[in-house]
């Protein structure tokens, strides 16, 4: 691209030749270009040495033998947990899980299996977030305890008999009773849990909350798991539970 001493570019891509076609822009692109490459290779090489934020880390199954408490459908209650690093075995998540809820006998029979039962839940699964082990998630260290939603009642419910349906039976609508039977499985030493994830004391820190549905079980139950389990250290934590003290928006008791 260089002109020979007679002012003359060198061969057929020579500098006037690049000036009629794109003048001043090729050097532009290619520069923009080189801009974009060299942001990339940083980009990439920094997501390899950090942690993402949020990332999904493993829990196991376990499935709550109690004659008290039912999904809709008759199955066990089950939760997911996951035992706390070394120095915060006295620190404990314990979450409910989401689904909104039914209001009649359509609605409920709309409702996934998933959402009714426990028979479809996986051994074992990824949860991120809250529960994410990725650095700088302090409660990511703590003993991890999901409780599945399968009740479809808010976590409200402590219904002793089944409800009849024309459809399915019988439901069971024990949110109230499935909370219970997981915190009393926690805290029980004798438990065949216990030996892996450890027991819950009355000394312990527990965030009990939830998300959206769980959020609003979280709301309605933490003063009642503080007193029933005597757990002064217990504080709730509501995700997205769209229970707002305001106002009637159009005034109307």
């Amino acid at each position: 691209l260089l002109p020979d001493r007679g002012g003359a570019p060198h061969g057929k891509y020579g500098l006037r030749y690049v000036k009629q076609l794109w003048q001043h822009k090729v050097v532009s692109y290619v520069l923009l270009l080189g801009s974009l490459a060299l942001l990339a290779v940083y980009t990439i090489t920094a997501s390899m040495r950090l942690p993402p934020l949020g990332s999904a880390s493993e829990v196991r199954r376990f499935t709550v033998t109690t004659t008290r408490a039912r999904c809709n459908d008759g199955s066990m209650p089950v939760f997911w947990w996951r035992r706390a690093r070394p120095g915060f075995e006295d620190k404990w998540a314990v979450m409910l899980e989401g689904g909104g809820q039914c209001s009649d006998e359509k609605s409920c029979s709309d409702r996934s299996l998933y959402m009714r039962s426990s028979r479809t839940c996986d051994s074992t699964r990824l949860l991120g977030g809250i529960f994410s082990q990725s650095e700088g998630n302090y409660i990511g260290n703590f003993n991890h305890v999901y409780i599945h939603y399968c009740s479809s009642d808010g976590w409200h419910g402590d219904r002793t008999d089944p409800w009849p349906t024309s459809s399915a039976g019988t439901r069971f609508f024990h949110g109230v009773r499935v909370i219970d039977a997981v915190f009393e499985t926690i805290m029980d030493a004798d438990s065949p849990l216990a030996s892996s994830l450890g027991v819950l004391r009355p000394d312990h820190t527990v965030l009990f909350g939830g998300f959206s549905a769980g959020g609003r079980g979280a709301m309605v139950n933490a003063d009642r798991v503080r007193r029933r389990f005597n757990l002064p250290r217990l504080r709730a934590f509501l995700d997205s539970p769209y229970y707002v003290h305001l106002p009637n928006y159009w005034l109307v008791e």
